[in-house]
């Protein structure tokens, strides 16, 4: 009776450490992605438009409008990235390791 109760014990003890991670896992995988803190990588700024404001990063040198938001796992809510260019030109963008889909405002 004694091993037999053992045994069931040990049973349940592995079942939790086995079952404990995958649930934790799961947990933070459910988790948005703007909920990880990411420093800024630029000067931030705040810009309104009509009654709408918004949070910016400001990318201002080639390499920071090269990089982007790529490699990020996302943005918090009320947060984006503003292109500033010294010139009018036409432009495209592509940014490399893009992880969450954007909108682009021209």
């Amino acid at each position: 009776m004694k091993r037999q109760y053992r045994t069931i014990v040990m049973v349940f003890l592995m079942l939790i450490g086995l079952l404990g991670p995958t649930g934790a896992t799961a947990q933070r995988e459910q988790l948005p992605p703007w909920r990880e803190p990411l420093p800024a990588a630029c000067p931030m700024a705040e810009i309104t438009v009509g009654d709408v404001s918004v949070t910016v990063e400001l990318a201002l040198s080639d390499d920071d409008q090269s990089l982007g938001l790529g490699f990020r796992n996302g943005l918090e809510p009320d947060r984006g990235m503003l292109f500033v260019f010294e010139e009018p030109a036409e432009r495209s963008f592509w940014m490399r390791g893009m992880r969450f889909c954007i909108d682009i405002i021209w």
